[in-house]
């Protein structure tokens, strides 16, 4: 076999963990020199991620040279700033986000623009330069039909600001819209499946199998619909308990850039859930990976029935201090990981638990109609409402075809 040449490719570096000491940290690259490790502080922590966005801000503008000044660039390619640079001030410009997600989202959309056109004049990314950056994100097959035109959509944000900004011309970014999004049906992209709700049996068989922090929020988002960011958010500071019932407000939510306010009301049932794991200091998760170990090694030591050998109590110290460097906060990740952990355990089918949020709102239409429900998850839109709608269409379909059926008799 051939051997592959080795490619320079210089992506935007991510936020790692480093397991054995509970940091993250990141990998920078000079511009002639090997690459070099940088921690960033407690892993998942907001200091260290704010700590990410600013370096990885600083680390593109300074690694790039700048081309020329911000204004009277006319239309001319070569005094533009390159799009490693456009990439470079727009993430630099957008790390103050208070949802971190969004620039994710656009560290994710450049890294696919940067392995192209990193040393092309951004002013020289019309349709086709776009078109083929689409089609490279469809051959990786990695990316489903809608997904890719989300990070079209972004690409086309950072040459819109860009252009706000004196950077690139605005005939740029018109030019740009002109490129349609992938269609369905007419691609080589493929579709995403739908999201159906969790099937409970399948929930009623995976939450033994769960310690019991988990399980209570699993039954948190069956009852509220919350989204699991706004779950793993939770703190105490962020309930206001002077009435009843209690309201959730999150500090930051998926539509808060739209000057949208989202609360969440705690019924008695869910206050219930809440109370064993409030916390003193308001600023604390309340649900938290180092919570959960320690809740699982209590839960081991009770159901031991032999007494515990002195190399057993070692370990034990060790395992406590291990257990000091966990994070404070669930991740998105690392709670979907713990519920297929269980899964697997119970021999059901993995299911993740943003679906639960349908399984709100399958249960509440059924209760109160689609539109209290959609009010009740948060829905501004009648689209998003309908997006949330279930199998349940087919199941009226089916009991009005019968009703028919009956009322007609043979034909």
């Amino acid at each position: 076999m051939p051997k592959r040449e080795k490619t320079e490719r210089r992506d935007v570096p991510s936020y790692l963990h480093h397991r054995a000491s509970g940091r993250a940290f990141t990998y920078l690259r000079g511009a002639d020199g090997p690459r070099r490790r940088v921690y960033l502080g407690k892993w998942n922590s907001p200091d260290s991620r704010r700590r990410y966005r600013e370096l990885i801000g600083r680390y593109l503008l300074e690694e790039e040279q700048p081309s020329a000044t911000a204004t009277n660039l006319g239309t001319n390619s070569a005094t533009c700033i390159t799009v490693a640079e456009l990439c470079a001030r727009y993430l630099h410009h957008r790390q103050a986000l208070v949802v971190e997600s969004e620039w994710n989202q656009a560290r994710l959309a450049s890294i696919p623009l940067l392995a192209l056109y990193r040393d092309l004049p951004a002013d020289e990314i019309g349709p086709k330069a776009l078109r083929r950056v689409r089609d490279e994100m469809v051959t990786a097959g990695t990316l489903c039909r809608t997904e890719v035109n989300r990070r079209v959509v972004r690409i086309r944000a950072m040459f819109r600001w860009a252009a706000a900004e004196e950077l690139i011309p605005a005939g740029v970014v018109e030019a740009q819209r002109t490129l349609e999004p992938l269609r369905r049906g007419r691609t080589g992209a493929h579709e995403a499946n739908p999201v159906e709700p969790v099937p409970e049996a399948d929930i009623e068989a995976t939450l033994p199998y769960l310690p019991p922090t988990l399980q209570t929020m699993v039954r948190m988002q069956l009852l509220t619909g919350m989204r699991v960011g706004e779950l793993l958010a939770l703190r105490g500071r962020d309930i206001d308990q002077t009435n009843e019932p209690w309201i959730y407000r999150p500090r930051a939510h998926k539509n808060a850039w739209r000057d949208m306010h989202r609360e969440i009301p705690l019924v008695r049932a869910v206050q219930a859930m809440l109370v064993p794991h409030l916390d003193a200091q308001p600023d604390v998760f309340l649900f938290s990976p180092r919570k959960t170990h320690a809740e699982r090694r209590r839960m081991k030591r009770a159901a031991r029935k032999s007494r515990v050998q002195p190399s057993q109590q070692a370990r034990d110290e060790r395992t406590r201090d291990s257990a000091s460097r966990l994070a404070d906060q669930w991740t998105a990740t690392t709670y979907r990981h713990a519920i297929h952990y269980a899964c697997r355990r119970a021999g059901v089918p993995l299911w993740t638990p943003s679906r639960l949020r349908h399984n709100f709102q399958h249960r509440a239409e059924l209760l109160v109609g689609l539109e209290e429900s959609g009010r009740a998850l948060g829905h501004h839109h009648t689209a998003t409402v309908e997006h949330y709608r279930s199998r349940r269409d087919l199941a009226v379909a089916v009991r009005v075809m019968d009703a028919v059926a009956c009322a007609s008799g043979p034909w």
